[in-house]
């Protein structure tokens, strides 16, 4: 997990060092964050769609929603 800052000053953590069922986070494509859980859509290098949830105070991530995709090579890291 890498720490961030957002715009208002506030700690949150990022999923893009995350991996997921042994692939990894290509990109976060939008997140919510509330003072329980943040929530964390993501794009993993398998091409699927990802919703994953933090407890902030157990610090667990939990996989609340899955979507397949098609991989787009152009959106992925390369080594990722």
């Amino acid at each position: 997990m890498s720490p961030g800052i957002t715009k208002s000053g506030n700690h949150t953590d990022s999923c893009d060092k995350l991996t997921i069922r042994h692939t990894h986070v290509a990109e976060v494509l939008d997140r919510w964050l509330s003072p329980e859980y943040r929530y964390f859509k993501c794009l993993a290098a398998d091409g699927g769609t990802y919703i994953l949830r933090q407890d902030v105070q157990g610090d667990r991530w939990e996989l609340t929603f899955y979507q397949h995709g098609k991989l787009d090579p152009d959106r992925v890291r390369p080594g990722g």
